[in-house]
């Protein structure tokens, strides 16, 4: 080959690179292979697909949804209700004013998942037993059901005697043969037919041994975090791609520096459903940003991230 044309033939190749560097995107991560270049909160990959991990298996763990005192997704006698004056988590509790149980309802009984060896039920409770506070106690049971929600087996929970600030009773659970949910109750145990209290708030039943933070079921969140990635320009546009059925949503958010250390002094900017979410960083050097999945279903449908691009 005559030797200009080597050198043409060199740069041209020299420019088909320059270009292809010109046009890829500067970050791409496909969750849809089941690598994740970045980081993952709340979420698993799951048959190739980043998807929202279930940690609360009860509904309305904390009462917020609730008609005329009465909490979704709860049962009691009546000696109560919701109190929105006292909580642990969120805005209310459930109080009990004479000896009674919650319990939580058949459509709200937690799955119990094949293969999964642990389960671990925890409730935060708040006494005052009054003047004679012996003899009066608070106690957490829970309860294995079939697949028809019968029950065939009891696990006696902790109990807690005398008043008390709020405190967490926890209890781990195996599930016996056959069990296909767990279901439970939270007990005011008294002698007094009136004098005591109790309060009942972030009840929770998840996968595991030990209990995590309480989350609330009825809105809950996984949280994909991207690394930190170099600007190439001041503006540009986070673009995903995911699995959204009804009922769910994607939303994103961003902040810039010129440094690692810089970022915990710059707030994030305000979420968005965008997509393209655009930016403007002008000046600065790193991004960083996040993208979530939004969920009030029970489960049966939940989002599936795909793909997060920085173009």
């Amino acid at each position: 080959m005559p030797k200009k044309l080597v050198i043409i033939f060199t740069i041209l190749i020299g420019f088909f690179y320059l270009y292809c560097a010109w046009a890829a995107p500067i970050f791409t991560d496909d969750l849809s292979s089941g690598a994740c270049k970045g980081g993952l909160k709340n979420m698993e990959i799951k048959d190739g697909k980043a998807v929202l991990k279930i940690c609360n298996l009860v509904t309305n763990g904390s009462f917020e949804a609730s008609d005329k005192g009465i909490p979704g997704f709860w049962i009691y006698g009546g000696g109560g209700g919701v109190d929105t004056a006292i909580a642990h988590d969120g805005k209310n509790s459930v109080r009990l004013d004479k000896p009674d149980s919650l319990y939580i309802r058949p459509e709200n009984f937690a799955p119990v998942r094949e293969g999964v060896e642990w389960y671990v039920l925890s409730v935060w409770v708040k006494a005052d037993f009054g003047p004679n506070p012996d003899g009066n106690s608070v106690q957490m049971r829970a309860w294995g059901n079939d697949t028809e929600k019968k029950t065939r087996t009891q696990v006696v929970g902790a109990s807690i005697v005398g008043t008390h600030d709020w405190m967490r009773i926890v209890q781990p659970m195996v599930p016996a043969k056959d069990t296909a949910f767990f279901s439970s109750d939270t007990a005011l145990n008294s002698m007094e037919a009136t004098g005591c209290k109790m309060w009942i708030d972030g009840i929770q039943i998840e996968e595991g041994r030990r209990p995590t933070a309480f989350t609330e079921k009825y809105y809950r969140e996984g949280l994909y975090a991207s690394p930190e990635i170099a600007l190439a320009a001041g503006t540009g546009k986070i673009i995903w791609t995911a699995e959204s059925p009804a009922g769910t949503g994607v939303e994103a958010r961003w902040r810039a520096a010129n440094n690692t250390g810089a970022f915990e002094d710059v707030k994030w900017s305000e979420w968005s459903a965008a997509n393209p979410l655009s930016f403007t960083a002008k000046g600065l050097k790193l991004l960083r940003f996040q993208v979530r999945l939004l969920s009030k279903d029970r489960g049966l449908k939940t989002p599936a991230l795909l793909s997060v691009t920085l173009p």
